[in-house]
């Protein structure tokens, strides 16, 4: 039982508060990161010095040219230059894209706390922030960059509290009971993480997207990516919390134990966007 397995965990005396200084600390920006976010932010600069800059970056050179060729914008790899994709996304959305790449930058390492190995993190944001996008335009969701986004974005806070337990040490009882409970079948990842920290990714996640200053509607997104996945209208929460069980189901190197439960009613239909994934997954 979820609730015996989490009760073995003491909860801490308070729950966490995600600080700025803590941000700082476990999910720092690269310096190319910052640079550019500066420069996104100053309309006088030209969008040839930004892809000059964003090209110096491995990483989120390849998120911005992933996301303009997008099968589902239409361009399945007709865009080369990093100039011409920011054209197509949009300076709004390429600083999106720079932030996530940045705050996620820790997560292509290896999580241990969570038994995810190097690379496993972010290869499931990149699932997601594509099916999100995916829901979004099925559901003619006016941002669907907005949407990827939230993807890229929805589990920074398991980098955020893995980083709280580097720090004090995964040697420390209450991490060694809660990576053992995590492997259980049907564990419920939130309830073992605020039975462990006080708090659980979602919330971490919340805390540091609105310190990041991000739209309202990711914020509310990344807070609720766990919640209920039946509903109707055009709720981009609703849209990242059915693409994380996507991922997570279609996925087969994405730990059994995290993956969340698909809905009996998902609010597209799925066949399209898993036949999508399938191809990114080869």
């Amino acid at each position: 039982m979820i609730v015996s397995t989490a009760s073995e965990i003491p909860a801490p005396v308070a729950p966490i508060q995600i600080t700025k200084r803590m941000l700082q600390s476990l999910a720092p920006l690269p310096a190319t990161a910052v640079r550019l976010l500066a420069m996104l932010q100053d309309p006088r600069v030209a969008l040839r010095r930004i892809a000059d800059v964003a090209s110096q970056d491995v990483g989120i050179a390849a998120a911005i040219l992933r996301m303009a060729n997008s099968p589902l914008l239409g361009m399945r790899g007709r865009v080369g230059s990093i100039g011409e994709a920011l054209t197509l996304i949009g300076t709004e959305q390429a600083r999106l894209i720079v932030l996530s790449c940045g705050v996620a930058r820790a997560g292509q390492r290896e999580l241990p706390l969570y038994g995810l190995e190097a690379g496993a993190f972010m290869r499931h944001s990149e699932l997601v922030a594509t099916l999100t996008m995916g829901i979004a335009r099925q559901r003619q969701y006016s941002a669907v960059g907005v949407a990827y986004s939230a993807g890229l974005l929805h589990d920074i806070g398991k980098v955020i509290l893995n980083g709280m337990a580097l720090q004090e040490g995964l040697e420390d009882p209450k991490y060694q009971r809660f990576s053992r409970a995590l492997q259980e079948p049907g564990s419920d990842v939130p309830v073992l993480e605020r039975a462990c920290f006080g708090s659980d990714h979602p919330s971490a996640g919340r805390d540091a997207a609105t310190h990041w200053a991000l739209p309202a509607e990711i914020v509310e997104a990344i807070e609720r990516h766990h919640g209920t996945i039946d509903g109707a209208g055009p709720d981009l929460s609703v849209f990242l919390a059915l693409a994380n069980a996507m991922a997570g189901d279609v996925d087969p190197a994405y730990p059994r134990a995290q993956r969340a439960p698909m809905p009996e009613h998902p609010v597209v239909p799925i066949e399209p966007l898993i036949a999508i994934t399938m191809e990114l997954l080869t």
